[in-house]
């Protein structure tokens, strides 16, 4: 019984290790995912603005487009053996309005993303700025 007991908890803790270290390689490679972002169904809007194209902010409550903003989060890895120097402005700002009363912001530019407080660069760059500006801004876009 002792035998067996041993076997099984030496099987789990090598489970483990090899989940650590691909959670690991996989950050190292891909960049690491923004923490604490509101889960699925706990925004009710987003106000998306980027100033240098347009001076109004485009408020967004539809369902579908409410997720696809909440979705977009997922382009914003960073990379976490770099630390960002970047002293320029975030190009666009979304701020998620939360069920609960209370709004999240995150904002970027071409290479750092700014959310609760630090800056990050991003392992994927311009990705979030671009898809915003297809997504929400195209008409200032084409005029500018």
């Amino acid at each position: 019984m002792k035998k067996a007991l041993k076997e099984t908890l030496r099987f789990l803790l090598a489970i483990a290790a090899c989940m650590i270290l691909t959670t690991g390689i996989k950050i190292a490679l891909d960049g690491c995912w923004l923490v604490l972002l509101p889960l699925d169904g706990k925004v009710a809007s987003v106000t998306v603005a980027y100033p240098s194209l347009s001076p109004e902010e485009k408020e967004v409550s539809d369902a579908e487009d409410v997720q696809r903003c909440v979705n977009m989060l997922n382009t914003l890895k960073y990379d976490v053996f770099k630390t960002s120097t970047d002293s320029a402005e975030p190009l666009v700002t979304y701020t998620y309005h939360l069920k609960d009363g209370t709004d999240m912001v995150v904002a970027a530019n071409n290479d750092t993303v700014f959310y609760r407080g630090k800056q990050h660069v991003l392992k994927e760059k311009a990705v979030f700025v671009n898809v915003t500006e297809g997504l929400f801004f195209l008409e200032e876009a084409g005029q500018s």
